[in-house]
């Protein structure tokens, strides 16, 4: 497994942070040594098991913090993949899975299915990960209909609005940058083949606490 690098962390950008105890969920914080954390909702942490991970993460911003602060935070686990950013098979196994918020995995019934909604290329969005990374993840319903999972990140063609798939709602992001303050990577859009039949929600203006910390309960 890759560890992320202090090369790698310094062209994230580190930045100066506030005490340790005020990080929220969601933020994402490094010593000038170590690899960066994820806080989750029970005040730990959370580790980024590789690169792949971290990219679909839209490589956020790290919190720079000393290296006495990083341990007032218990390590917890690891960040699944970002909802949304692909789809994703484990070592040899061929079954593929859509993720969702939490790191929820939905088994898609067919290769017919998965071209329906991801496209005739679905192929080439299928990530593998290590077969030990399984237990990272939960099992949510299967994919069966041509129906979008939640946490899906969705265009219409000739359209440059991206939506964000929550609630049964389509809620649009205002602009690239709202997309990327919540830690969502224009790369994982995926174009409808159809127009969908869910209501627009409120347009996503910037950060939003409970996009990013979804996966954290």
């Amino acid at each position: 497994m890759k560890i992320l690098s202090a090369t790698l962390i310094a062209a994230a950008g580190l930045v100066l942070a506030a005490p340790a105890f005020a990080a929220a969920p969601g933020d994402v914080v490094a010593t000038a040594s170590s690899s960066p954390f994820m806080i989750d909702s029970q005040n730990a942490r959370l580790a980024f098991p590789d690169e792949l991970t971290w990219q679909t993460w839209g490589q956020p911003l790290i919190k720079k913090i000393e290296d006495a602060a990083i341990s007032l935070w218990k390590v917890h686990g690891v960040v699944p993949l970002r909802e949304g950013s692909a789809l994703v098979k484990f070592g040899t196994d061929p079954q593929v899975y859509a993720v969702s918020p939490g790191g929820v995995l939905h088994q898609i019934d067919s290769a017919a299915l998965a071209a329906e909604l991801y496209g005739k290329d679905w192929s080439k969005k299928v990530v593998s990960l290590f077969t030990s990374f399984w237990t990272n993840y939960k099992i949510g319903a299967p994919i069966d209909t041509a129906a979008y999972p939640e946490g899906t990140l969705l265009k219409y063609a000739n359209s440059p609005t991206v939506y964000y798939l929550t609630n049964g709602l389509l809620r649009p992001f205002a602009s690239e940058a709202a997309l990327a303050a919540n830690h969502f990577n224009l790369k994982s859009v995926i174009t409808a083949s159809s127009k969908l039949q869910n209501m627009v929600g409120n347009p996503i203006l910037g950060y939003e606490h409970d996009l990013v910390a979804a996966l954290l309960k």
